[in-house]
């Protein structure tokens, strides 16, 4: 029992330090723009409910004083004593306490967080983050570059009032994310507390466009993880523990989004690879949800729709779609026909044929090189044996479920692309699905959206390939043999010159 209170005393206290921090930059920051006064009305109403808490604590001592009281009868007298003094203790460090927000159970705070990862802010919360986004490192806030500029150019009042007042509470609560971080770290009894902290400091992040900071953070995190791989102690988290290990793999999902949205995708792909070694080593002992696999799938299709490898990104389509066929109880129609629809679209639009390289090099060899490292990386994320080739992507989607499962235009598309010979129609339809992913609101979504210009490219490149044909057969058909291609031939030449 004294332990469970001593968690939850330091879980307040952790709590109360992190929203102090917070509310302190928002104080300062509303110094700077000279909006302060309505904070100082309320600085003492307690909005974040310490004194109720503080009272509950002070009932709940008062009922284990009375019990003691029936076991020990001679001290009960020095234990009411002790009691009063707790009880004016804690209602003075009530009253003058700064405005904190409450402690809540580490699972609800962490499902909380869920919810607000994507809430917005009105335009106060937009200027503010416009002017914290100038500083690109709140460890080194004057740079010798910062100075020179700051020399020969006129900063705006509000600028300099920012650094000068609002900047170092900014620097105050990164680190106090960044102790709290340390302080909870690889510990058994706050594991559910160190997640909801590194949710709020990649939310943090991401809220004020923190970039090197949020590299930062995750270096953090992936050093913690080393670390408990090495520490030896009866309170060292267990990651072969089901829930512990969907945690953290949780966790290093969410940092994925957060750096898509920062742009750092060196960094997404760096945690991707962090995700896949974690999933390899826990393997042999308990195995990840299937919500969480296709989450993690598709944050690796993004990651390989950036960097333009259509190959992959078809193949991690497909293993969506297909852990969505081995667990179709888990998953709606609606999400069914989209994972079909991703799985039909990303093998039509990986070219038919493969480029040498994407490198650039005078030293072909060291191209071809990285490209086979850099393939063989890939494959290791995706539990791939070989590297998946256009025909490979094409011949599932005829022999599996997409194509009847996928929407009907989409359906269409693919059989005059792959298994008809009809240039007319192949325009036809094309010019149909191009307006499906104008007007239809599921194909007007971000991740159909990525498709149509690489689709475009596909359905001319094949479309100008099966009418140069069409017409080269005509042509020979209206000569005699081999006479009539001498002759084609003769007038082309005639017309180069």
């Amino acid at each position: 029992m004294t332990g469970e209170k001593s968690k939850d005393s330091f879980e307040k206290v952790l709590t109360f330090y992190l929203a102090e921090s917070e509310r302190r930059y928002h104080k300062a920051e509303r110094v700077s723009r000279g909006e302060a006064a309505d904070e100082d009305e309320d600085e003492d109403k307690d909005p974040y409910g310490l004194e109720d808490r503080n009272q509950d604590d002070s009932e709940d001592d008062s009922e284990d004083d009375e019990d003691d009281e029936q076991s020990d009868a001679e001290g009960s007298g020095d234990e009411d004593a002790t009691t009063d003094s707790a009880k004016k203790a804690a209602d003075a460090s009530a009253g003058t306490a700064p405005a904190a927000k409450g402690p809540r159970t580490a699972a609800a705070a962490a499902d909380e967080d869920e919810d607000d990862d994507n809430d917005g802010g009105d335009g106060t919360d937009a200027r503010a983050q416009s002017e914290s986004a100038k500083l690109e490192d709140l460890e080194q806030m004057e740079t010798p570059e910062s100075v020179l500029m700051a020399a020969v150019t006129k900063s705006s009042a509000s600028d300099r009032t920012f650094r000068a007042v609002a900047a170092p509470w900014l620097r105050f609560l990164w680190e106090a994310y960044r102790n709290s971080l340390d302080v909870l770290r690889n510990n058994v009894h706050y594991e559910l507390l160190y997640y909801r902290v590194a949710r709020q400091a990649m939310t943090f992040c991401h809220k004020y466009h923190r970039r090197n900071e949020f590299k930062r953070l995750c270096n953090t995190l992936r050093n913690h993880l080393k670390q408990s791989h090495t520490w030896k102690s009866d309170t060292n988290i267990n990651l072969k523990v089901p829930e512990t290990f969907e945690r953290h793999v949780s966790l290093r999902l969410a940092a994925v989004k957060y750096a898509r949205d920062l742009g750092q995708w060196k960094e997404a792909y760096r945690v991707v690879k962090d995700v896949s070694e974690l999933i390899r080593e826990v393997r042999a002992h308990c195995d990840l949800r299937v919500r969480t696999h296709v989450n993690f799938l598709r944050l690796i299709a993004v990651l390989f729709s950036k960097s333009r490898d259509l190959t992959f990104h078809a193949a991690a389509c497909q293993q969506i779609f297909r852990l969505c066929i081995e667990n179709i109880d888990e998953f709606g129609d609606a999400e069914m026909e989209s994972a079909a629809n991703s799985a039909v679209l990303s093998a039509l639009v990986v070219p038919m044929t493969r480029a040498d390289s994407s490198i650039k090099d005078a030293n072909a060899f060291t191209a071809r090189e990285y490209q086979a490292r850099r393939e063989g990386e890939f494959k290791s994320l995706l539990n791939l044996q070989t590297v998946p080739t256009r025909a490979a992507l094409i011949h599932f989607v005829t022999e599996s479920e997409a194509l009847s499962l996928a929407n009907v235009e989409v359906r269409k598309l693919f059989n005059v692309l792959e298994l008809e010979f009809a240039p007319d129609a192949l325009r036809n339809q094309a010019v149909n699905m191009f307006q499906l992913f104008e007007e239809s609101d599921e194909f007007s979504k971000p991740k159909y959206k990525a498709y149509r210009s690489v689709l475009e490219y596909a359905v001319t490149m094949r479309l100008l390939t099966q009418v140069c044909h069409h017409f080269f057969l005509s042509s020979l058909s209206k000569g005699w043999g081999q006479r009539g291609l001498k002759t084609q031939r003769r007038n082309w030449q005639c017309k180069q010159r």
